[in-house]
């Protein structure tokens, strides 16, 4: 649920998880969050959960991993993706890679 909290938040659609409505699999949202990090909320859970474990993230969150995510998925320019996560190009340079 955390990941999809945040999510909403990066794709500027927070307005859905402050109705509390239930987002399921299958619905608008949830096939936007896929359309945009390439996985599922869960998938991102586990696969930060490993990296927790397993990883030295150096400072990185799960906001960090969401916009990494992003870059694969979209993969623009770090121009591009700058004005998409509302950072400067730096920033994205040294999270999203």
């Amino acid at each position: 649920r955390d990941f999809l909290k945040r999510g909403l938040v990066l794709m500027n659609r927070k307005h859905l998880f402050k109705r509390k409505e239930v987002i399921h699999p299958g619905s608008s949202s949830w096939r936007h969050f896929r359309s945009f990090f390439g996985v599922s909320p869960g998938v991102c859970a586990d696969a930060w959960y490993i990296l927790e474990r397993h990883c030295d993230l150096e400072g990185g969150n799960k906001r960090h991993f969401l916009w990494g995510l992003m870059v694969l998925k979209i993969y623009g320019t770090d121009e591009v993706m700058a004005k998409l996560i509302d950072a400067d190009e730096k920033t994205v340079r040294k999270w999203g890679w």
